[in-house]
């Protein structure tokens, strides 16, 4: 479960990439949506996202539960910085 947990984040964390790159591209005047080296990047980082992703579920399991699990700790929820409220 955890596996699979961790390779829909790594799909969702790729398309979120995706929108923030192709879509500005397909916008502005003269771009395209098939912006081929964005693309390929999209595709090299989706594979190797997915390959860490399957590495850590095997050999750290605990620390790919705890990734997928992060929360914002108190201070950062409430603009504390070392211990100073802002």
């Amino acid at each position: 479960m955890l596996i699979i947990k961790g390779l829909l984040g790594g799909v969702f964390q790729v398309a979120v990439l995706a929108l923030f790159l192709i879509v500005p591209a397909g916008l502005v005047p003269g771009g395209t949506w098939l912006w081929e080296r964005a693309l390929i990047f999209l595709a090299v980082y989706g594979v190797i996202l997915e390959i860490v992703i399957v590495v850590f579920a095997v050999k750290v399991p605990d620390s790919l539960r705890a990734r997928l699990e992060m929360r914002a700790s108190g201070g950062q929820s409430h603009g504390e910085f070392r211990g100073h409220r802002t």
